[in-house]
């Protein structure tokens, strides 16, 4: 039987838009991100869930103009959730030219 990762890599490389999904399989409650942002231009956004095929997406961990350097968060849902995605909504990273930094999501 295939075992789901725990752990999923996506690079943000835009200033807006969807990242993921990340998928690992049903019955997860508690979902994180880590990333370690060098540079002092910061990301803002979500971390969402959603479960199944549905379209509905629900946050669970906000990305605020701090989150920059080493930057690890989690939270536990208020249901189960099969799937992950960030929603960036200002990607300062992308006004500099670069094209933005590695980050993981992880669920369990």
């Amino acid at each position: 039987m295939p075992i789901r990762p725990v752990a999923q890599s996506f690079t943000y490389t835009t200033s807006t838009g969807n990242f993921g999904p990340a998928y690992f399989g049903l019955g997860k409650m508690t979902g994180g991100i880590q990333f370690n942002n060098t540079s002092t231009q910061s990301c803002k956004g979500t971390v969402q869930y959603s479960l199944g095929g549905s379209g509905v997406w629900v946050d669970l961990i906000t990305l605020t103009s701090a989150s920059t350097g080493a930057v690890t968060k989690y939270a536990t849902s208020t249901g189960v959730f099969d799937r992950l995605r960030v929603n960036i909504t200002d990607n300062e990273l992308s006004s500099t030219g670069t094209s933005g930094h590695a980050f993981w999501l992880g669920a369990y």
